[in-house]
């Protein structure tokens, strides 16, 4: 079975949230609400309920989701198990157990805890409040972000939840440690987009001078040579954009001054893993290519 779609890690507007608790007044769809909203938090849902034909009574619509399956170990579609929840009720809230299947290993499941609050609109829109789930929530990343984090990951993960639940102090904190962990991973990415590109000499020499520095900011002043031009963020260095804001100690910010910091870190760490992923997509290719091939070849030489 192939992978469902994965959607990148984008700026979602019912997550924009700097305490927890306050409701967004832009609507999301209801797959974006188990998703990417996180527990103790309402939301507008566009198309929480559905009509089935020839039944007056409205249901719970229970779309496909892609979540990270802890059986599987990577992200899955789950879909609901067979059942309709009906939304009609005498009080003005409904309290709603939903449950999922990972259609990959057929065992996983993800539990939400949900109240609607009734009645619903007839378009299927509602409020809906989610009191937790089970597996925990995790929210989403961008996937190049692994490969280029590597086991780090589960820390930005960590500091992106801290962040989405508006914990100023601790997502700067993990982003630090992730990004000051990662830092020579980060610069042999940039030599082999170097190399790829047929980089001058010096650029070549200073990337390989910073990534053998212990220091962060040794590292830095070796880069002095320069970079590939398609790494500079508006003529920046992401390396140096991402040290002297992490380099600020969080004693001397408030909480939320440290959210606003991590928020940008995140940013331009994505698209840093982004743009590398975009530079070195062709060889990756063509090397996962040259593997099937390899692979099949073996095959069938197995089977004559």
């Amino acid at each position: 079975m192939q992978d469902p779609g994965i959607d990148e890690d984008h700026e979602l507007q019912a997550l924009t949230i700097r305490s927890r608790g306050t409701p967004s007044a832009v609507p999301v769809s209801f797959s974006e609400f188990l998703v990417d909203v996180p527990p103790n938090q309402e939301r507008e849902v566009d198309d929480l309920a559905r009509h089935p034909p020839g039944v007056s009574t409205p249901v719970l619509a229970q779309p496909d989701i892609d979540v990270y399956c802890l059986d599987c170990r990577t992200l899955s579609r789950f879909r609901p198990v067979a059942r309709e929840i009906p939304l009609v009720t005498p009080e003005a809230r409904k309290d709603i157990i939903v449950e999922y299947e990972c259609v990959r290993c057929r065992t996983a499941r993800k539990i939400y805890s949900l109240r609607v609050r009734t009645p619903v609109k007839p378009d299927g829109r509602a409020w809906c409040l989610k009191y937790g789930e089970e597996p925990a929530y995790q929210p989403r990343a961008a996937p190049r972000l692994r490969r280029i984090l590597g086991s780090e990951f589960e820390m930005f993960l960590q500091g992106r939840q801290s962040e989405v639940l508006g914990l100023g102090v601790g997502a700067f904190t993990y982003y630090r440690r992730v990004v000051e962990a990662q830092r020579t991973r980060i610069v042999e990415q940039f030599i082999k987009v170097a190399h790829k590109l047929g980089a001058d000499a010096t650029v070549v020499s200073s990337l390989e001078a910073a990534k053998d520095e212990s220091q962060f900011s040794s590292a830095l002043e070796a880069l002095q040579g320069g970079i590939p031009p398609s790494l500079l963020f508006e003529g920046q260095n992401p390396l140096r954009l991402l040290y002297d804001t992490l380099s600020e100690g969080i004693h001397k910010q408030t909480d939320e001054q440290c959210l606003e910091a991590a928020h940008d870190v995140r940013v331009v760490l994505t698209a840093l893993a982004e743009r590398l992923d975009a530079l070195t997509a062709d060889e990756r290719e063509l090397h996962e290519a040259v593997t099937r091939l390899s692979k099949r070849l073996s095959a069938r030489r197995k089977a004559k």
